[in-house]
């Protein structure tokens, strides 16, 4: 009796701490397309470095080391969507986590094998003051 009870314990807490998970990150790269809208840089990065390192602080620190490699900035052509290099005004910016390796807290029965999650936010990026954009 002891061993289902435990199992479906195990299987609350993973529920509950993917969906914790999953809700952080995507909250994290919502707040790096906010920041990238506003043509906002910190100083000395480019526009593309800025964002990432508000999605890595918005992370709760699940972003750091080989899996901040998930983590990705492109420019979206605001009429075709095919990716571009240009962060003009009118544009679209997307920010994604692509395969964030999440482990299970319990792998009771399934194998221990790290779950893929994937989250993305695209937004339009804003005229830049005196047309000019920054530096991506």
């Amino acid at each position: 009796m002891l061993l289902p009870f435990l199992a479906l314990g195990f299987l609350v807490l993973d529920t509950g701490w993917t969906m914790f998970v999953k809700a952080t990150l995507q909250n994290a790269v919502q707040e790096g397309a906010r920041y990238a809208v506003t043509g906002q840089v910190s100083a000395g990065l480019g526009q593309v470095a800025s964002v990432k390192a508000v999605v890595q602080s918005a992370s709760l620190g699940f972003l750091t080391g080989t899996k901040a490699g998930t983590l990705s900035v492109q420019f979206l052509d605001g009429v075709s969507l095919k990716p571009t290099n240009s962060n003009i005004g009118g544009n679209l910016v997307q920010v994604s986590i692509t395969n964030y390796p999440l482990q299970p807290l319990a792998p009771l029965f399934r194998s221990g094998n790290a779950v893929p999650v994937t989250v993305t936010a695209i937004d339009k990026i804003e005229g830049s003051p005196g047309g000019i954009p920054p530096t991506p």
